[in-house]
């Protein structure tokens, strides 16, 4: 894909994963961080379950991350499944000099965390440090109900393929990502906002500071 990339010159925001349900150690999960290419990476700041899985990150781990991010200079993400976590980023906000305001990616829906409500949205959100911009992940999701929530209530961004879900709506799933981010963005356009070209989000999250 790297190079898929490079060959094609596409001017899009590259964001890699430094976590997931594996047996990988926590240098083999940030060893993408380095890389020129990237821009962003996800920062998980606290274990949870994930369905019958056990997503595990130590609070060594954690700090291993935010060390790493912060010598490569590459903005994190902080995917947050519990009001805990929430509150953890922002006690490593205090330790670390972590570029603001810091993004966080609200994530619902997995079986064993938050729930996809609306009531569950609106106390992730009363937990978010002081200094932080915030968007939306919905896992399993059917509808884009719970996004168009978010987005009402200030979600910055919007996670859509099919890591979270294949359903364009609850009677029809998609063999590509392309309809999703399509439908996502015509949802933000409905509600009178716009999409950020990759440039307007380098310089909205300091990218590349």
């Amino acid at each position: 894909m790297r190079l898929n990339i490079r060959a094609q010159r596409l001017n899009g925001n590259i964001e890699v994963s430094t976590g997931g349900v594996s047996n990988l150690t926590i240098e083999e999960r940030c060893a993408p961080i380095a890389l020129d290419l990237v821009e962003a990476c996800s920062l998980n700041v606290g274990s949870t379950n994930l369905g019958e899985a056990v997503y595990v990150n130590k609070p060594a781990d954690v700090r291993y991350c935010v060390e790493q991010l912060l010598q490569y200079h590459k903005i994190p993400e902080v995917e947050t499944f519990e009001i805990g976590h929430s509150y953890q980023t922002g006690l490593l906000m205090q330790q670390y000099d972590m570029v603001r305001p810091v993004l966080f990616s609200v994530v619902l829906g997995h079986g064993g965390e938050a729930p996809a409500t609306p009531q569950a949205l609106a106390a992730m959100l009363s937990m978010l440090p002081p200094e932080s911009i915030w968007g939306i992940t919905h896992a399993h999701r059917q509808d884009f109900g719970i996004i168009a929530a978010a987005l009402g209530m200030g979600a910055v961004t919007v996670r859509v393929g099919f890591e979270d879900s294949d359903y364009l709506d609850p009677q029809t799933r998609v063999k590509t990502n392309a309809p999703l981010v399509a439908k996502a963005a015509q949802l933000i356009r409905a509600m009178d906002k716009e999409v950020m070209t990759p440039d307007e989000a380098r310089a909205f999250l300091h990218i590349g500071y």
